[in-house]
């Protein structure tokens, strides 16, 4: 037990000798690099003080010269005690990790992890913002008026137009946007899936209507379609004998006259493979005149006949 303990206070001795001759050794290194400094002053001083002579006449502005350049020097006293003031910050520095049991060769991390991890967190971000795939949804966002959600965007991984596309209504709620927001953005979305030869429209009966084709979209409650009306050309049906009926039946209202309906007519229309030229001249001409006289000429000849 004495040999170990003997062992011990060797050890302790010389650790303590060492450290003695450290603080020696860093002292000497300062005192030699002090006078390197001085010598090093002097040799590099342009300007010296020399004894007065009556002689040699001091020249103008000789003592302007001189404070001018010794401005900027410090005095050897005062430089000495500042050097020597951190000789001894040094010393205390390590007599201080010398009794908490810190070794000189130790050195700690300037920055904590969790700063050299934001940084490269904020370097990922930054080149992930100037790729070509975020600059597409940033402008499809900017112009949508939805700029504001740009940083929502990439932080829930929407990062490309293809995964924006594929968003719905749910995933929406999920990142906080707004419910005008969002309808407007499905709007934008359904816009962007459309053909580019085609475009939207919405009549004023509800109706939506895609280039050339008709289709009928959120209707409420009542059907706007019209009706379909049997025998006209928009169902599909159209009889022409039944259109000229009612020609001839509005053309000889607007002149005054009642006759029958094409029914009760004589035989002398071209649908029944008859036609009068003359009658029909003279018909021509008379509507003429009665659109020119704005009916008057065409009563006259009526009552005439009459």
């Amino acid at each position: 037990m004495s040999r170990l303990g003997t062992m011990t206070v060797g050890k302790r001795n010389t650790c303590r000798m060492e450290e003695e001759t450290r603080r020696m050794e860093a002292k000497l290194d300062l005192l030699r690099r002090t006078m390197d400094a001085a010598e090093q002053s002097k040799s590099s001083d342009g300007v010296r003080w020399k004894s007065g002579s009556s002689k040699k006449p001091l020249t103008r502005g000789y003592v302007t010269e001189v404070l001018a350049e010794s401005k900027g020097r410090v005095p050897p006293a005062q430089r000495h005690r500042i050097q020597g003031r951190a000789v001894d910050r040094e010393d205390a520095t390590h007599d201080v990790q010398q009794a908490g049991g810190i070794s000189d060769f130790v050195t700690l991390p300037e920055e904590p992890m969790s700063a050299t991890i934001r940084a490269a967190e904020h370097l990922r971000v930054a080149v992930l913002e100037q790729s070509k795939d975020y600059l597409e949804v940033a402008s499809f966002l900017v112009a949508a008026g939805l700029e504001r959600y740009t940083s929502l965007f990439l932080e829930h991984g929407f990062d490309c137009m293809e995964t924006v596309q594929e968003m719905e209504e749910s995933h929406m709620q999920a990142i906080g946007m707004a419910t005008g927001h969002i309808l407007k953005l499905r709007k934008k979305l359904r816009e962007r899936q459309m053909p580019s030869g085609s475009t939207l429209f919405e009549s004023k009966s509800g109706e939506v209507s895609m280039g050339n084709t008709k289709r009928v979209a959120f209707q409420s409650g009542q059907d706007d379609t019209p009706e379909r009306v049997a025998g006209s050309l928009f169902g599909g049906h159209f009889d022409e004998r039944e259109a000229a009926a009612s020609f001839q039946e509005a053309l000889l209202a607007w002149r005054g006259d009642t006759k029958p309906k094409m029914g009760e007519m004589d035989g002398t229309s071209l649908l029944d493979g008859q036609f009068d030229e003359t009658e029909a001249a003279a018909s021509f001409q008379e509507a003429l005149q009665a659109w020119r006289g704005g009916g008057k000429a065409a009563a006259a000849a009526t009552a005439a006949d009459r």
